[in-house]
């Protein structure tokens, strides 16, 4: 890869190599730059408290969802509006 966090290119090439949509798609992460390089590819986001980066540099970044629990994953309400 030529091009790394918070460059979408990561996204990017995974997206094309599974033919998924980067609008149904949701990138989660630990740390800011996670969150910019979904938003750069144009998937939601979600940020979790549980790493490197904290809350609220994942909201600063503009995480779509920031959960403290695996177990919250599956709750969150993604893709409603497709």
């Amino acid at each position: 890869m030529k091009e790394a966090k918070p460059k979408p290119e990561p996204v990017l090439k995974t997206l094309a190599a599974m033919q998924f949509d980067a609008s149904e798609t949701l990138v989660v992460g630990d740390m800011a730059v996670d969150i910019l390089m979904g938003a750069n590819a144009g998937t939601k986001t979600c940020g979790v408290t549980w790493g490197n980066g904290s809350r609220e540099e994942l909201k600063d970044a503009g995480a779509d969802f920031i959960i403290d629990r695996m177990e919250e994953l599956p709750s969150l309400d993604c893709f409603a509006n497709l």
